[in-house]
């Protein structure tokens, strides 16, 4: 099980399975579940070919709708509960939040890859218009300032431009991570893991955009042998408060 996200009301909670390589069955495939049918078991979401493959997917903010996004980077407004309300949101190579309620900010390369800097839009989830965003502080960090420095995709926090980017640097072969936070102000620390947990996995937004959840692992990491999608271990999760930058 990979990418767990939970809605912030109808009381589900989602995530993708891969099952072993023996079966094939599963790839990826999202499921959901309603934590108020403990009865029930997880359903496979489907979408217009049949179960949904999502590399990244989130639940809409306030509704059981979700936003999933498949291999081909073709993304989709799909409600679990109905498996005939399938809506298509385009091609798009990242998802970065939801700016607003209704509204899902999304990234795509510069128009000359590898020279202009990546696009940043909305799309209204209502009627799928798609509108060039701006990010606080105009653009997020790339990936072209230092062969020892990297950068995260910016998650998107509230309609102002508001972002969290997770920063990765590399020195004689090992790995510390912070995560900066940026607004009209400027950027600056909001959150540095211990030393014994400095390298950052992934990091989620809660459904209020209120906290941040930052995965992390021991920066010389032992894999846990699973023969499909080993992760490390151990890992652990630091929730920190978006406005007090606590954890």
């Amino acid at each position: 099980m990979a990418n767990l996200h939970a809605a912030g009301s109808n009381h589900l909670i989602g995530f993708t399975f891969t099952a072993s390589s023996a079966t094939g069955q599963y790839w990826k495939t999202l499921f959901v579940y309603d934590v108020d049918k403990p009865s029930s078991a997880p359903w496979a979401v489907q979408g217009i070919h049949g179960p949904v493959t999502a590399t990244d997917w989130r639940f809409v903010p306030g509704a059981a709708t979700l936003v999933a996004q498949a291999d081909d980077q073709s993304i989709f407004l799909i409600d679990p509960l109905d498996s005939g309300k399938v809506s298509p949101l385009g091609t798009h190579a990242g998802i970065l939040g939801f700016p607003g309620t209704n509204e899902l900010a999304v990234s795509d390369p510069g128009l000359k890859v590898g020279v202009d800097p990546p696009r940043y839009s909305t799309i209204n989830l209502s009627n799928g218009a798609l509108t060039p965003a701006t990010l606080a502080g105009g653009a997020a960090p790339e990936n072209n300032q230092s062969a020892t420095t990297t950068v995260g995709q910016p998650v998107i926090l509230d309609g102002s431009g508001q972002f969290a980017q997770v920063v990765r640097k590399f020195d004689a072969g090992k790995e510390t991570s912070l995560v900066n936070l940026t607004d009209r102000n400027g950027s600056r620390v909001l959150y540095r893991p211990d030393a014994a947990w400095s390298r950052i996995l992934d990091t989620c937004v809660s459904p209020a955009s209120d906290y941040l959840a930052v995965e992390t692992a021991a920066p010389q990491y032992a894999g846990d042998q699973y023969p499909v999608r080993p992760e490390p271990t151990p890992m652990r999760t630091d929730l920190v408060d978006l406005k007090s930058a606590l954890s």
